[in-house]
Parts: structure tokens; sequence; C-alpha cells
């Protein structure tokens, strides 16, 4: 078995106490184990080697909620991984990795300090430096209207010559902006840092979706007539400050220290 384990370092979203007791379980297990800082920066520039891990017909992919994992795993691989195992290590109520895996239960002991799980650890691992931002497509619900591509200000998303679309630009999404997932009819746009649960792949019961506060139309996401509210943002460039684009309480408010400038691309028109 080989157990491919995402730190989330950036946004620690994964739960620190169980990532570090499935590492001491690894340990003397015989079982390969392999760390990334951030699955997300890798699956955005691809990483062959990761991807051939992925495929093998043992391994398990252990981070945030599994249908985010298994789209990540479907971005690297180039195609959707079903059969491979993904273990939700975000999310309390998901049965604990050590026995799903039948490993034996290690012996309690202090958190290290130097241990790979604390994100201000300076271990040189794969995905240690971007804390990457964009859309994931799950190709389960995807019917490829792409109405996400057709919302996206930013060119992140492409239609194939076939007719799918994909996200084409991950590095062109900006940072804390879930918007297109929003107006998604199919629930299928993942983001797996956003905070909102009908968003970031957390298994959700039928009613759970249902109300949940997704396929917004984009007047509710805009507040009014975008091309409008674009014009006035360039005529104001030179001068005062522009007016918000999007319409206020449309999306969680982004990670304290980060804004939209954070990107590759600096922040939004």
């Amino acid at each position: 078995m080989t157990v491919v384990l995402c730190q989330c370092r950036h946004r620690g979203l994964v739960d620190g106490q169980r990532l570090r007791r499935l590492r001491q379980a690894l340990r003397g297990s015989g079982h390969r184990l392999v760390e990334v800082a951030d699955l997300c920066a890798l699956a955005a520039t691809g990483d062959d080697a990761l991807a051939q891990v992925l495929q093998a017909p043992s391994a398990v992919l252990c981070g945030c909620h599994a249908r985010a994992l298994q789209a990540l795993a479907a971005r690297l691989a180039g195609r959707a991984l079903p059969a491979l195992r993904c273990l939700d290590l975000r999310d309390p109520a998901a049965p604990e990795p050590v026995p799903a895996l039948g490993l034996a239960d290690p012996p309690d002991s202090p958190a290290d300090p130097a241990d790979p799980a604390d994100p201000a650890d300076t271990q040189d691992l794969p995905g240690a430096d971007d804390d990457a931002w964009y859309p994931l497509i799950d190709l389960e619900r995807c019917v490829h209207c792409g109405q996400c591509q057709s919302f996206c200000l930013f060119g992140v998303y492409r239609r194939a010559a076939a007719g799918t679309v994909t996200v084409a630009q991950p590095r062109q999404c900006k940072t804390d902006c879930p918007a297109c997932a929003r107006v998604c009819p199919e629930n299928a746009v993942i983001f797996p840092k956003c905070p909102d649960a009908a968003i970031n792949g957390a298994a959700l019961t039928a009613e759970q979706l249902a109300g949940a506060r997704i396929r917004l139309e984009p007047s509710q996401v805009f507040g009014g007539d975008l091309r409008a509210r674009l014009a006035a943002r360039r005529a104001a460039a030179a001068g005062a400050a522009a007016p918000a684009l999007f319409r206020p309480g449309a999306f969680p408010a982004p990670a304290a220290g980060r804004t939209a400038a954070d990107r590759p691309g600096g922040p939004a028109p």
C-alpha cells in the first residue's frame, strides 16, 4: 500500500492530529508514505511521478474531502480514477484513517514541534511554496454546459474540441473567488480550499445540498449589470477607488492576510 498524504500546509484544513497519528502508524508498517505540502499546487501544474503513484492499485490518497481529492487526482492523471481510495482528514465526522487502513494504532506521544505536520516547518516538500486556489471539475456531475466558462472573467476555463469544459488556466483564478461554483447548475465545480461545504467537496446529503447557497443567478453574485460595473471600475481606475465588482456578502471573507492580489496576475480588473 502507498499512502499519499497532503498536509494542506498553507490553510491547515486537514486535522493535524489525524495526520500526525497516520504518519506515526505508517512508520515501520512496511507501507510506503508519500507526503506533499499542497496537493492543489502540484495538480495545478502537473506532476508525472505523483500521477503514476496515484494510478497504482494499492494507492490511497488522504487529505481534504473525498470529492475534492478525486478531482485533484483526476487532474493529475488526466482521467478519472474511480478505483482510487480517498480518506477525508478534514471532516471531523469522517472515519479515523488509522483503523480504516487496517493499521495498528500508534502509542500516544506528544506533538513534535519539528513534525512536518506543522505548517511552520520548512521541510522541502512538493507544493510547499504555493497556496494554490482554483476550481476543479467533478467529472461525475459535469454536463459541460459551459456556464462556468461563460461566467468566469479571468479565462480559467476552456472548451475542448470534443465539447468538454476544462480548467485550462488554473493560475489565472483569483484567490478566494468561488463565483463560478455558485452558478453551476450541477454543483460540479469544486474549490477544495473554500470554507463553504456546498463548494469544497464535502459529503452533503441531497437535502443539505438543496438548501445550500449555490446555483445563484449572475445578478445575485454581481449585484447588477456586470458590463456596467466593469466599465465603472475602468473609469475609476485613474482616480477614486473603483466600485466593488461583487455584491457585498456574495462570498465568505478571504483568509486572513490574503487578497486577490496574492495570486499571479494581480488583483481582479
